[in-house]
């Protein structure tokens, strides 16, 4: 059976010898008797009673209140007070030590033991409340999600490190704060304002109900952008209480979760874009690849079955057509191709000579010329771009070959073409390259839909564009890093651009360009272009072929 073990400190012996056997018959376990408080101190930290009896006057430097104000804040065990002086000034002083009982001396057993009973129930319950109040202390230090207390006038009075980092506010920044404080800048999901009055907290304390996952932006200090947190607010009462005493809140980040979400919805709406585009370049391939087959086919079986009776003009004129519909497959094929590659294929970028890149491509579009005699305005010296030359060349191919055929009205085509390339430094760090013609321009509808992916736009020439060339140059482009445009007033001309990132420093000389010229071929001279190109081009299985269309 267990028997409470008791100190006592006790300096008249005959005292102390009566109290011990007055504990002993009271079924009490007595450890030890200490005369003085430095004993007492000694024998406590080392037999660890439960329980300590203590008389205010005892030898030595420290009286009873001293020494039990000790044992109570080194060991934590209880102590009662039995002694014959009881006057007001040394009970306050006794009562500063928080004191399990005071007894009076004389006094009767059952009074002891009522006072000890008492006293050991007492820190028992103490005890059992400490060790709740340590685990609640660990749990709520500990949690992952933040939680605040707020009074019942809405001032934080208490917030986890939780909080704190989620909140990126100190507790002493914290303390005192209200749902009202405009530092917060609270919103709703939508961006709208989130006022003080309807935060959950407040919501809870006002009505006396739980608020459970509500969601809201609050401004993050440190990080300067906001942080979203699901909140869920719980009213506290207290006993008998219609009104709250206070609010527990608790709420965790879900900052990360919201990008995910909004990084899903990206690519679910690049992913509908991509399926738009894919249904519209199905539909524009068939079209497109339909017409100059049928038109082959058509031919050869004419020659087939008639070639007997046909002329020598007459079959050349048909090869002649063949040959043409058969290079009008081959560029949209390379273009399908390269459109494959600029989708998945990775590049790095490394400064571009820009002036053999437009020099090349304005060797590859002689076989849009037919003859005509165009004037290529280019800059003396051009600044350096990041960006991946072969992509780069069928950029400016394409450009170019756009204002070969499209950049003069059919009325002037015995005039030669004025068409002019250049560069301009942006102040933000990109470079914005050109292609200018004096054709009769774009309606703003139509410009507005020269980018488009695979679209057809049919142009004041009697020419269709098959949609590919400028769908391609926006994706090589937007790859880079740049952008793509045109600016235009219908019959004012052209100027197409696309921008890509400067790569200008100290060791990255301004590239010199080729001087100014006028290009003229003869039909002849055209065809042999073409064919020599397209061989190439063949070759080396890649590039948008020497026809370019919008």
């Amino acid at each position: 059976m267990f028997r409470p073990r008791i100190l006592i400190v006790e300096d008249e012996s005959i005292i102390a010898m009566d109290l011990e056997a007055r504990l002993t018959a009271l079924g009490y376990e007595v450890v030890d008797v200490a005369a003085s408080g430095r004993v007492a101190l000694e024998r406590a930290t080392a037999l660890k009673p439960d329980l300590v009896t203590m008389d205010i006057r005892i030898e030595g430097n420290m009286d009873g209140i001293e020494t039990a104000a000790l044992i109570r804040e080194h060991l934590g065990l209880p102590v009662i007070f039995i002694t014959a002086h009881g006057d007001g000034p040394t009970f306050e002083r006794a009562k500063q030590t928080a004191p399990y009982g005071y007894v009076r001396k004389p006094f009767d057993d059952y009074e002891l033991r009522t006072m000890i009973e008492i006293a050991l129930y007492r820190h028992e319950v103490e005890q059992k409340l400490h060790e709740s109040e340590t685990r609640f202390r660990t749990l709520f230090e500990m949690m992952g999600q933040g939680v605040v207390f707020q009074n019942a006038q809405g001032e934080i009075v208490a917030a986890n490190p939780a909080a704190q980092k989620i909140l990126g506010l100190s507790l002493e920044q914290l303390q005192g704060r209200t749902s009202f404080d405009p530092r917060w800048h609270a919103i709703h999901e939508d961006g709208a304002e989130f006022p003080g009055d309807s935060h959950p907290a407040m919501v809870a304390l006002r009505d006396g109900k739980e608020m459970s996952d509500v969601m809201m932006g609050v401004w993050h200090p440190k990080e300067e952008a906001y942080r979203w947190i699901l909140v869920h607010a719980v009213p506290l009462f207290a006993p008998g209480a219609e009104q709250p005493r206070e609010v527990f809140t608790s709420f965790e980040d879900i900052t990360a979760l919201c990008k995910a979400q909004e990084e899903l919805q990206l690519k679910n709406r690049e992913l509908s874009l991509r399926n738009d585009e894919l249904d519209a370049f199905a539909h524009m391939v068939a079209h497109e690849l339909k017409n100059p087959v049928g038109l082959i086919v058509g031919y050869s079986d004419f020659l087939l079955e008639e070639y007997e009776g046909l002329s020598a003009a007459s079959i050349n004129d048909m090869l002649q057509n063949i040959s043409r519909y058969g290079f009008k497959l081959n560029t949209i094929i390379d273009e399908l191709l390269l459109l494959a590659s600029v989708r998945k294929q990775k590049v790095t970028t490394e400064p571009l000579d820009m002036a053999a890149l437009t020099l090349e491509a304005r060797q590859r579009v002689g076989g849009a010329l037919k003859g005509r005699l165009v004037n290529f305005s280019t800059p003396e010296t051009w600044p350096v771009a990041l960006g991946y030359a072969p992509w780069v060349e069928e950029v400016w191919a394409n450009y170019l070959s756009n204002a070969i055929k499209y950049g003069m009205p059919p009325s002037e085509l015995e005039k030669p073409a004025q068409i002019e390339l250049g560069a301009t430094d942006l102040s933000n760090g990109m470079i914005r390259f050109w292609v200018r013609d004096e054709g009769r321009g774009l309606t703003p509808d139509q410009a507005a839909c020269l980018f488009t992916p695979f679209t057809r736009l049919h142009l004041t020439l009697g020419t269709t564009g098959h949609g590919l060339g400028l769908s391609i140059v926006r994706m090589i482009i937007e790859s880079l890093g740049g952008q793509v445009g045109v600016e235009s007033v219908s019959g004012q001309g052209s100027t197409f651009f696309f921008t890509l990132p400067a790569a200008r420093t100290e060791d990255t000389p301004l590239l010199r360009s080729d001087t100014n010229e006028s290009t003229p071929y003869s039909p002849l001279e055209t065809q042999a272009l073409f064919a020599t190109e397209f061989e190439t081009r063949s070759r080396q299985n890649g590039g948008l072929g020497l026809e370019r269309d919008v």
